[in-house]
């Protein structure tokens, strides 16, 4: 009895999941479900900047065993550490794909910005942004886009762009574990310019 019970709950908490992201595709409050960065790029980042945690994910499209996702309360028995706005890590580095749809970029860099003003210990964020937003909120001579939507400065803490051109780089779909491995749709070509954004601290 007790081996049935757990393993009702385990299925119990797959479908509760996988139905909170399904119906985020519905409505299309996550774009059509929010791209996740190649896992080729996501070695990368591992061996080359010793990145190990993801801000924005989800037990879905994750890279790394340390991610933060959208809903604690069903993502935790997956793995997640909750929210990214209400974790507070002091080191690490860290890669920051945000879905912006639902988010403001003010509130994505306050938080990156808090978070680097808070600790003497090296911390660092590999940011992946359209190239529009980035002009548009983060720049020296960004203006926002009105009340709510200020521009935000986080040029202390930039120490290189990487300009990715459109249709150079691509995205996996983060309802990829509904299709094939050969499906078109599984992954796509961004039809964008992307920056990637390196936020980090002297130490």
């Amino acid at each position: 009895e007790g081996a049935a019970l757990h393993h009702a709950r385990c299925l119990t908490r797959i479908a509760v999941m996988l139905l909170r992201y399904e119906a985020l595709v519905q409505v299309k409050l996550c774009c059509g479900m929010q791209g996740a960065i190649p896992p080729a790029v996501a070695e990368v980042l591992s061996v080359h900047f010793g990145a190990t945690a993801e801000c924005f994910a989800s037990p879905l499209n994750h890279h790394y065993a340390n991610y933060f996702s959208a809903f604690p309360d069903t993502d935790r028995w997956f793995g997640s550490r909750g929210s990214f706005f209400e974790g507070f890590p002091t080191e690490g580095s860290f890669e920051c794909n945000p879905p912006f749809a639902g988010l403001s970029a003010q509130q994505i860099g306050h938080h990156i910005n808090r978070l680097l003003e808070s600790t003497h210990k090296p911390l660092s964020f590999a940011v992946f942004i359209p190239k529009k937003v980035y002009e548009s909120f983060f720049s020296p001579t960004s203006r926002g886009k009105g009340a709510g939507a200020e521009a935000f400065d986080m040029s202390r803490w930039h120490t290189y762009t990487l300009c990715l051109n459109v249709r150079s780089h691509w995205y996996v779909s983060g309802d990829h574990h509904q299709k094939a491995l050969n499906d078109d749709k599984a992954a796509w070509d961004s039809t964008i310019e992307t920056y990637v954004l390196w936020w980090q601290n002297a130490a």
